[in-house]
């Protein structure tokens, strides 16, 4: 059985992880976004702010129960509410949000899930 979802942190992500490590900036997610625009697994890491301003947003959902594992792994969940849902879309991409509307990480659904 194949997963779901594949996740990549973006470049940008990277980015902020490193300013977090040298104490200049935190890292904050801010919300999740569903998209019916497909990625590659190999476009993930490198979507940028013109592509994520390109794709279609669906839906928002928020982030919750953020957790840092003792292996430094973060997880959380991402709540999609069904609200303000104009029609029905298939789920192709997950973009997560961080510090200034970044695209920390992206998540592509292996599968994509009829919304």
């Amino acid at each position: 059985m194949s997963e779901k979802f594949t996740t990549k942190i973006t470049n940008d992500g990277v980015n902020l992880i490193n300013q977090a490590l040298t104490a200049q900036k935190q890292v904050k997610f801010s919300k999740a976004v569903a998209s019916q625009t497909a990625f590659s697994t190999d476009q993930l890491t490198t979507i940028s702010d013109s592509q994520y301003a390109n794709a279609s947003k669906n839906q928002d959902g928020a982030i919750t129960n953020i957790e840092i594992k003792p292996d430094n792994t973060v997880v959380f969940e991402i709540l999609f509410d069904g609200q303000k849902i104009n029609y029905d879309y298939t789920l192709n991409t997950i973009f997560v949000l961080s510090n200034e509307n970044k695209v920390f990480a992206a998540i592509k659904a292996n599968q994509p899930q009829y919304m």
